[in-house]
């Protein structure tokens, strides 16, 4: 498998989509999320240590607010019972 320039595998993780939860549809939302599949497993471990660090360091941060958002609502279903 080749590889692609740094620099455009770099313009591909840096564009920004804006978009609101109403817009935002399951099938979308994990084709964003496959579409970093690639680009991670062409990233070299020591050439692209910080990008690699940065994408671990936001995945634990949005696993996090996944994990308040659910025991929030657990909380609430326990206050409403």
């Amino acid at each position: 498998m080749s590889k692609l320039p740094k620099e455009v595998r770099l313009t591909q993780a840096d564009k920004v989509v804006t978009m609101t939860i109403r817009s935002l549809n399951r099938t979308s939302l994990y084709q964003h999320i496959q579409g970093l599949y690639p680009f991670v497993k062409l990233c070299h471990v020591e050439k692209d240590a910080a990008i690699l660090n940065q994408l671990e360091e936001d995945a634990r941060s949005l696993i996090k607010v996944i994990g308040e958002k659910r025991n929030t609502r657990t909380r609430e279903l326990a206050v409403g019972v």
